[in-house]
């Protein structure tokens, strides 16, 4: 499997934000924060819906899907915080796909989430991916995992489309 890594990839990635936990306080995530993610594959881009009733451990289970061509990649996460008059990047992480999901085709991660700048913790962020490998002939499917059989209280919304962030 040493020669896996570098191995072309074509199929679809699936991701589900789940939730964070251990987020700091005060700051930029203050008490009337609504924090949401971004996260960016290459060029492709997804922003999930800011969570109104965020605290330090906000939950979103929100679930998205990228299409994989190429070599193995890196997933980009970026925790912002939805301000009156800008948004704000928080923390941030990479993940690196290859050894976790596309050789398992499942992975249930939780990454820890880093400020710019910064080496300390700023909390952690649960994903749940899978990958589903295109095979010659035959379409991409997956199942589909209803919001309410995902771990956590349940769904926040729906994802949309990522510009600069949620509309203010």
């Amino acid at each position: 499997m040493a020669g896996e890594a570098s191995e072309k990839l074509e199929g679809r990635l699936y991701v589900t934000v789940g939730s964070a936990r251990g987020l700091p306080r005060g700051g930029l995530l203050r008490r009337t924060a609504q924090p949401y993610v971004v996260l960016q594959l290459g060029s492709q881009r997804w922003c999930s819906d800011p969570c109104l009733v965020a605290g330090s451990r906000p939950v979103w289970n929100e679930r998205t899907k990228f299409k994989v061509a190429g070599t193995a990649a890196r997933l980009q996460v970026q925790l912002w915080s939805r301000g009156v008059f800008s948004n704000f990047l928080v923390a941030m992480a990479g993940v690196d796909l290859g050894p976790n999901v596309m050789t398992w085709g499942k992975c249930d991660l939780t990454v820890p989430l880093v400020p710019p700048g910064q080496s300390h913790s700023a909390g952690e962020l649960v994903l749940f991916m899978s990958y589903a490998r295109k095979v010659p002939g035959q379409r991409l499917s997956l199942p589909f995992i209803a919001p309410e059989n995902l771990p956590g209280p349940g769904p926040a919304g729906a994802g949309g489309q990522a510009g600069p962030g949620p509309g203010g």
